[in-house]
């Protein structure tokens, strides 16, 4: 179910599992197993359903059995936007384990079903389409590398792959509770398409995926600090200042999308500024200040956008000489 090339380059980093004792992590759990690749795990356990302490006494009893390291945080989420909350509380969770001891890839579970419910449900909200894909087998992030090696299996062959192999694994109750937009999507339309069309879904990402590979700008023309600066003529020009702000902990509304593409300057979330001047798209904390008039000219000349100079002037001294050369070409070309 992973193929060669991906078992190979994880067998040469460090991983950790994000496991929840469920269907998809518990197949992943055995398959990277099989495939001799090496990894920890780590399990949130929200409290929320009376399984809550079977399904983390059963990821002990697993680590356990196979020699694995366990990291688990215990938390209980309250108010409303569940799942938005529990996201947030579960990759902050495992970066910061990252980050403590030292691992380089973080290993979700995420399969064909979760990237078609994902898929509906943003073209029901007037995505693009590098928002359309959302997913990708592997994506580089601050201080780690997040790798889906499942993105080309259904869930049916997971639940087969665990049958097959008697292995057990919980299902989480609240995956059928419609109150949650995307357990609608994946009942009423996922569900259905990949169970008649799974060969032809599976060749549509695939093909996708190669695609927006081949689209993508790899890199943003300058990342300082929390300075993004990006082409404002590059194809995924907009999807890259949606990374910068998501880097920077927001992400954007569809309002703020829709700004994104016809305004040339507004604040996202109340603390991210994104500005364009004539060819770049600025991207920073948004910060008010009071600066000389000098420096004001200065970057008047540079044609830095009003709304990210505050943040520019704080780390003037680092940031400035960066931006010179980028920015006096630019002047250059445009005289």
């Amino acid at each position: 179910m992973i193929d060669e090339q991906f078992t190979k380059e994880l067998k040469d980093t460090k991983n950790l599992l994000a496991f929840s004792a469920g269907i998809d992590s518990t197949a992943l759990f055995h398959i990277l197993l099989q495939n001799n690749v090496p990894f920890d795990a780590a399990l949130v356990n929200y409290q929320a359903r009376e399984s809550s302490f079977n399904e983390e006494n059963y990821a002990r009893e697993l680590c356990d059995r196979h020699n694995k390291k366990l990291f688990i945080k215990r938390v209980k989420v309250c108010g409303g936007g569940f799942e938005k909350k529990a996201r947030t509380i579960r990759y902050d969770f495992f970066e910061e384990i990252i980050s403590e001891h030292n691992y380089e890839t973080l290993i979700t579970a995420h399969q064909l079903n979760d990237w078609l419910e994902w898929f509906l449900m943003q073209i029901c909200r007037g995505a693009g389409f590098f928002e359309l894909l959302g997913m990708r087998r592997v994506e580089r992030r601050e201080g780690y590398t997040l790798a889906r090696p499942l993105l080309g299996t259904t869930k049916e062959e997971l639940i087969r792959f665990l049958d097959e192999s008697k292995n057990c694994a919980f299902t989480d109750e609240s995956n059928t509770n419609e109150c949650f937009l995307r357990n609608m999507f994946r009942k009423k339309y996922a569900a259905p398409m990949i169970r008649d069309f799974p060969a032809g879904i599976k060749r549509s990402f695939a093909i996708l995926q190669k695609e927006r590979e081949q689209l993508e700008t790899k890199e943003f023309l300058l990342k300082y600090e929390k300075l993004f600066v990006i082409d404002r003529f590059a194809i995924d020009a907009l999807h890259q200042a949606d990374m910068a702000a998501k880097r920077l902990g927001i992400v954007m509304t569809g309002k703020e999308r829709a700004l994104l593409e016809e305004e040339e300057s507004f604040v996202a979330g109340r603390s991210v500024a994104i500005a364009k001047n004539d060819r770049y798209i600025f991207v920073s904390p948004y910060v008010k200040n009071v600066m000389p008039k000098d420096i004001r000219e200065q970057f008047r000349k540079l044609r830095i956008p009003s709304k990210t100079r505050g943040y520019i002037y704080e780390a003037k001294e680092r940031l400035l000489p960066l931006l010179l050369d980028m920015l006096s070409a630019q002047i250059s070309t445009l005289a």
